[in-house]
Protein backbone atom coordinates (compact mmCIF):
# COMPACT_ATOMS: atom_id res chain seq x y z
CA UNK A 1 0.00 0.00 0.00
CA UNK A 2 1.25 3.48 -0.91
CA UNK A 3 1.87 6.07 1.78
CA UNK A 4 2.89 9.70 2.18
CA UNK A 5 6.55 8.87 1.55
CA UNK A 6 5.73 7.51 -1.91
CA UNK A 7 7.46 9.42 -4.70
CA UNK A 8 6.56 10.52 -8.19
CA UNK A 9 8.89 7.79 -9.47
CA UNK A 10 6.88 5.18 -7.54
CA UNK A 11 3.66 6.32 -9.19
CA UNK A 12 5.18 6.49 -12.67
CA UNK A 13 6.54 2.95 -12.28
CA UNK A 14 3.06 1.71 -11.41
CA UNK A 15 1.24 3.46 -14.26
CA UNK A 16 0.57 1.82 -17.57
CA UNK A 17 3.10 3.04 -20.06
CA UNK A 18 1.07 5.51 -22.04
CA UNK A 19 2.20 7.69 -24.85
CA UNK A 20 2.58 11.31 -23.85
CA UNK A 21 0.21 13.12 -26.17
CA UNK A 22 1.21 16.51 -27.51
CA UNK A 23 0.13 19.03 -30.10
CA UNK A 24 1.98 21.68 -32.02
CA UNK A 25 1.55 25.24 -30.84
CA UNK A 26 0.35 26.19 -34.35
CA UNK A 27 -2.56 23.72 -34.28
CA UNK A 28 -6.02 25.21 -34.00
CA UNK A 29 -8.05 24.93 -30.85
CA UNK A 30 -10.59 22.85 -32.80
CA UNK A 31 -7.84 20.37 -33.76
CA UNK A 32 -6.60 20.19 -30.17
CA UNK A 33 -10.13 19.66 -28.85
CA UNK A 34 -10.44 16.74 -31.25
CA UNK A 35 -7.23 15.20 -29.90
CA UNK A 36 -8.45 15.62 -26.32
CA UNK A 37 -11.78 14.01 -27.19
CA UNK A 38 -10.39 11.09 -29.22
CA UNK A 39 -7.87 10.22 -26.52
CA UNK A 40 -10.25 10.81 -23.60
CA UNK A 41 -7.74 13.04 -21.84
CA UNK A 42 -7.93 16.44 -20.18
CA UNK A 43 -4.49 17.81 -21.04
CA UNK A 44 -2.13 18.13 -23.98
CA UNK A 45 1.53 19.03 -23.94
CA UNK A 46 2.21 21.89 -26.33
CA UNK A 47 5.39 21.69 -28.41
CA UNK A 48 7.05 23.88 -31.02
CA UNK A 49 8.24 22.82 -34.48
CA UNK A 50 11.50 21.53 -32.97
CA UNK A 51 9.57 19.38 -30.45
CA UNK A 52 10.53 21.76 -27.63
CA UNK A 53 8.13 22.06 -24.70
CA UNK A 54 6.06 25.27 -24.91
CA UNK A 55 3.31 24.69 -22.33
CA UNK A 56 0.11 22.84 -21.56
CA UNK A 57 -3.39 23.00 -22.99
CA UNK A 58 -6.12 21.84 -20.62
CA UNK A 59 -9.85 21.43 -21.00
CA UNK A 60 -10.14 24.56 -18.85
CA UNK A 61 -8.03 26.51 -21.36
CA UNK A 62 -10.37 25.42 -24.16
CA UNK A 63 -13.49 26.38 -22.20
CA UNK A 64 -11.99 29.74 -21.22
CA UNK A 65 -11.14 30.51 -24.86
CA UNK A 66 -14.68 29.63 -25.94
CA UNK A 67 -16.16 31.84 -23.22
CA UNK A 68 -13.94 34.76 -24.19
CA UNK A 69 -13.87 34.41 -27.98
CA UNK A 70 -17.02 32.52 -28.88
CA UNK A 71 -17.01 30.69 -32.21
CA UNK A 72 -13.77 32.43 -33.20
CA UNK A 73 -11.96 30.31 -30.61
CA UNK A 74 -12.06 27.26 -32.90
CA UNK A 75 -9.59 28.89 -35.30
CA UNK A 76 -7.35 30.28 -32.55
CA UNK A 77 -3.95 28.62 -32.28
CA UNK A 78 -3.10 26.45 -29.33
CA UNK A 79 -0.08 28.65 -28.63
CA UNK A 80 -2.37 31.63 -28.11
CA UNK A 81 -4.41 30.01 -25.33
CA UNK A 82 -2.12 27.41 -23.75
CA UNK A 83 -0.68 27.86 -20.28
CA UNK A 84 2.98 28.75 -20.78
CA UNK A 85 4.06 29.18 -17.17
CA UNK A 86 3.97 25.61 -15.95
CA UNK A 87 4.94 24.08 -12.63
CA UNK A 88 6.67 20.73 -13.05
CA UNK A 89 8.11 18.19 -10.65
CA UNK A 90 10.94 15.71 -10.73
CA UNK A 91 10.63 12.00 -9.96
CA UNK A 92 12.19 12.32 -6.50
CA UNK A 93 9.41 14.50 -5.06
CA UNK A 94 6.96 12.92 -2.68
CA UNK A 95 3.41 12.55 -3.91
CA UNK A 96 2.15 14.42 -0.86
CA UNK A 97 4.27 17.46 -1.75
CA UNK A 98 3.14 17.36 -5.39
CA UNK A 99 -0.50 17.07 -4.33
CA UNK A 100 -0.08 20.04 -1.98
CA UNK A 101 1.49 22.12 -4.78
CA UNK A 102 -1.36 21.23 -7.14
CA UNK A 103 -4.01 22.07 -4.55
CA UNK A 104 -2.39 25.40 -3.67
CA UNK A 105 -1.97 26.31 -7.36
CA UNK A 106 -5.49 25.17 -8.28
CA UNK A 107 -4.36 22.94 -11.13
CA UNK A 108 -5.13 19.29 -11.82
CA UNK A 109 -2.11 18.12 -13.82
CA UNK A 110 1.65 18.37 -13.41
CA UNK A 111 4.35 17.31 -15.86
CA UNK A 112 7.22 15.22 -14.55
CA UNK A 113 10.57 16.42 -15.86
CA UNK A 114 13.90 14.67 -15.50
CA UNK A 115 17.10 15.78 -17.17
CA UNK A 116 15.18 18.33 -19.20
CA UNK A 117 12.88 15.67 -20.66
CA UNK A 118 9.21 15.13 -19.90
CA UNK A 119 8.80 11.68 -18.35
CA UNK A 120 5.07 11.79 -17.78
CA UNK A 121 2.12 13.81 -16.58
CA UNK A 122 0.42 13.29 -13.23
CA UNK A 123 -3.17 14.14 -12.44
CA UNK A 124 -4.66 14.65 -9.01
CA UNK A 125 -6.70 11.52 -9.68
CA UNK A 126 -3.52 9.51 -10.40
CA UNK A 127 -2.01 10.61 -7.11
CA UNK A 128 -5.13 10.00 -4.99
CA UNK A 129 -5.68 6.53 -6.49
CA UNK A 130 -2.06 5.60 -5.88
CA UNK A 131 -2.07 6.85 -2.30
CA UNK A 132 -5.34 5.08 -1.62
CA UNK A 133 -3.64 1.85 -2.57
Amino acid sequence: MADGAATVADLLASKEKKQIIATDETATLAEAAGILTRNRIGLLLVIDKNKGFRGLLSERDVVKALAQRGAEAAATTVGDVATHTVRACDPTRTLQSVLQTMEEGHFRHMPVVEGGQIRGVLSITDILKFLKG
